[in-house]
């Protein structure tokens, strides 16, 4: 068993990740074909050869380049004839600049519809589309009760994904000797709704992105410091999770991670968590 639960590790240069009933055997060639043999005697399989289709994601190599490519064109194309919107003009940002939506208590357009556009979205985000993160944690906010400008600001996504559904993710082989870097930023009070706070990161390798999440917080910050604090810290735990994720498949990671934060106090604080009289409230 490895360090994730969808990881199967027999050595660093021979896994297996497996989601539902779908798998990627990962080793040699003589490894790969061992496994598919030792697996196709306990269960009914099919065998799809080399791996160019993955949980919706279109997978491209250049063996030339030393380049792996993931995308998911057909399934935003779908999405998007799915709602009607595949004609629609694009934009060039996922959201509009400064947008502030009210939170409603009734609902005033089809709830179902507005439930199953974002959760359509939802599956955008987590695999091939971090450019959209922040916007889809923002607009799954009123989806108990959403207005018209809030279907409108959904849908002002999909005509920003109708001009990118031929972009995705590019990892280069020949940067696999580079160490991980992490990005952290967060907003302060931005949310007129409730003022709580919302931590960003993404972790960039092999020159892309392999991890990034938004979160509000659960706690309201009082300190621009205390805001970027809540976000380091909400990354520092991705970090550990990767540090012995990638250990465990063999990929060099020359602890620690770089931490990139734009914010001087929280910096200070890090290197040395003295007790004063803005910090007193935080543990560290």
């Amino acid at each position: 068993m490895g360090y994730d639960p969808c990881l199967y590790v027999r050595d660093t240069s021979h896994f297996v990740v497996v989601y539902v009933d779908d798998l990627l055997v990962f080793g040699s060639k003589q490894q790969i074909v061992k496994e598919k043999k030792e697996l196709a005697r306990s269960f009914e399989m099919h065998d799809l050869g080399k791996a160019r289709w993955f949980l919706v994601m279109e997978i491209t190599h250049d063996w030339v380049a030393h380049t792996i490519t993931i995308d998911q064109q057909q399934y935003i194309q779908k999405i998007l004839e799915c709602f009607g919107l595949e004609n629609m003009w694009s934009v060039s940002t996922p959201m509009a600049v400064n947008i502030k939506l009210p939170k409603l208590e009734t609902l005033e357009v089809d709830q179902h519809l507005y439930q199953s556009m974002l959760r359509s979205l939802m599956y955008v985000t987590i695999r091939t589309q971090p450019n959209i993160m922040f916007t889809v944690h923002y607009l799954s906010q009123f989806s108990v009760a959403p207005s018209l400008e809030h279907l409108m600001a959904l849908k002002h996504v999909y005509w920003y994904l109708n001009g990118m559904q031929d972009l995705g993710i590019t990892y280069h082989g020949n940067w696999i000797g580079d160490n991980i870097i992490r990005f952290t930023d967060s907003d302060w009070a931005s949310n007129t709704n409730s003022q709580r706070l919302v931590s960003r990161y993404a972790f960039i390798f092999c020159g892309a992105a392999i991890a990034w999440s938004a979160k509000k917080q659960l706690t309201i910050a009082l300190l621009s410091m205390e805001v970027e604090y809540m976000a380091l810290t909400h990354a520092g735990k991705e970090s550990t999770f990767l540090e012995h994720l990638y250990k465990n498949i063999g990929i060099p990671i020359s602890p620690p991670i770089f931490l990139l934060v734009n914010n001087q106090s929280t910096i200070a604080l890090t290197e040395n968590p003295i007790f004063h009289t803005c910090s007193k409230h935080i543990e560290v």
